[in-house]
């Protein structure tokens, strides 16, 4: 894996990361397969492609070849300097991902594999870079289908990586000199732990409402070489990408996460402030407004709410930090007639759930949490025993099946399969939507509109131009 802290802090992995790994059915035939690429998430600081985590068990039976693949995270993978004659523009581990996309192009098909039908899909952080790929100039052509499960381009943590990084961490490491274009050799020559420790001290000192230390950026070049040329907005406004089937969605209760962390570290609950909502969906710094947002976000979420129960809590970062990013990608793309746009939500809570699994903490929490959908897709060193006729098996399969006939057809539920429904797709007035349950597959439109709605007057009311307006029309 590529080098990068675990969530107790040790350092792991190596600079020598940029492997991936194709899983095939021992057998090949002469038809060659669907191709199915996963990018993993973790915030772009943490994460890998190993076995252990998404093993190929449940995919490979459904006829498709499957890649995971590493890229470099944290400064390794995100530093960059405004000064352009350095060289280092940022997004080098998207470019990473990138790369490995077009060896998939090059030599998938030794594998049998088909290079004309590749369906990229990632979670959280891989949700928001699958998204990216789709709209960057630099990935056109490389794949057919894309599955963002989490997350999208258009999260507010997606892009919101800090510029200048490189002139940052060099001053911290103790560079005295003002030349920059000294300053990469310098960093260079620093161990891995020294830039590790110094990514760690710069973020904790970063005002809560800045950008993040180290993540995707808009890039100061406008060539071939830019990753992202423009914001993501203008890149969706602009339409020059190209419109291929794309699957979004999330867990109903994708928060939940957060108290595993806390869990781990404090023994109790996460206090979350409120002011991170707005960081990660306004952009509001200190003034008069932002006590009036708070205020709005108090009476909205919290009003006679028992101080014990943590529902609002977990809604409140859950809409701020994952669901109101998707749903604003959903709306940007259907408002400029993207013809196959699917919406789903993840309900199911089983023995598969990725996350009560690997952490018992969260069994407490009834739902889906963040990372729990990764359980019905990937065999994993948590994954239990299934019995053929057990819910975990039925549930996953559903899931399964949907995945991999988005990836064979663009559609999870063409007319030739075994479902009893037609997952309808998003359109202008119509925000569809498929609930992946426990008992069931159920459709619905527009789920959380009372939220979405909340955020949406929000915005129309106080964002400060770095987020566009996204008022409904659906």
């Amino acid at each position: 894996m590529c080098v990068q802290k675990d969530w107790l802090g040790k350092i792991q992995g190596q600079e020598d990361c940029l492997y991936l790994n194709v899983y095939t059915p021992e057998i090949l035939t002469k038809t060659l397969r669907p191709v199915m690429v996963y990018i993993h998430g973790g915030g772009f600081v943490e994460g890998h492609g190993r076995y252990e985590m998404f093993g190929p068990e449940f995919l490979i039976p459904e006829g498709v070849i499957l890649v995971t693949l590493h890229y470099r995270l944290g400064l390794f993978g995100f530093l960059n300097f405004e000064n352009t004659d350095v060289g280092a523009f940022g997004n080098m581990g998207l470019k990473d991902q990138n790369m490995a996309l077009r060896w998939v192009q090059k030599n998938i098909e030794k594998f049998g594999g088909d290079r004309n039908s590749v369906t990229i899909f990632g979670e959280s952080a891989g949700g928001g870079s699958v998204h990216m790929h789709m709209l960057s100039p630099m990935s056109q052509g490389l794949f057919h289908k894309v599955i963002a499960q989490s997350g999208s381009a258009l999260n507010a943590w997606c892009t919101n990586g800090q510029k200048n990084t490189g002139v940052i961490a060099a001053k911290a490491l103790g560079y005295k000199g003002e030349s920059e274009l000294k300053m990469l050799p310098f960093l260079q020559g620093k161990t891995t732990e020294e830039i590790m420790k110094i990514q760690e001290n710069i973020t904790a000192i970063i005002p809560i409402h800045e950008p993040g230390l180290v993540g995707p950026i808009v890039e100061d070049i406008k060539d071939d070489i830019a990753f992202l040329p423009n914001s993501i907005e203008e890149l969706i406004a602009a339409k020059e990408y190209q419109e291929v089937p794309f699957m979004l969605g999330v867990t109903d209760e994708e928060i939940i996460v957060i108290d595993v962390v806390s869990m781990l570290t404090s023994g109790k609950p996460m206090e979350i402030p409120r002011e991170m909502a707005l960081m990660y969906t306004l952009n509001l710094k200190d003034g008069n407004a932002k006590a009036e947002v708070l205020k709005k976000i108090d009476d909205f979420y919290f009003k006679n709410a028992d101080p014990a129960d943590r529902t609002g809590t977990l809604h409140l970062i859950g809409d701020a930090w994952i669901y109101y990013g998707v749903y604003k990608s959903l709306l940007a793309h259907s408002k400029r007639e993207h013809k196959n746009l699917y919406l789903y939500v993840l309900s199911a809570d089983t023995q598969l759930n990725y996350m009560k699994r690997m952490h018992p903490v969260t069994a407490k929490y009834k739902g889906a949490s963040h990372m729990d959908d990764l359980g019905y897709l990937f065999k994993t060193k948590y994954t239990p025993d299934l019995k053929p006729d057990s819910l975990e098996a039925t549930v996953m399969q559903r899931a399964v099946k949907l995945w991999t006939n988005f990836a064979k057809h663009g559609n999870p539920t063409p007319k030739h399969e075994e479902f009893s429904i037609t997952w309808k797709r998003v359109q202008t007035g119509a925000m569809n939507f498929l609930n992946i349950g426990n008992e069931n597959l159920e459709l619905g439109i527009n789920p959380y509109s009372e939220r979405t709605s909340f955020w949406d007057k929000l915005h129309e009311e106080y964002a400060d131009g770095k987020t566009s307006s996204s008022r409904s029309e659906l």
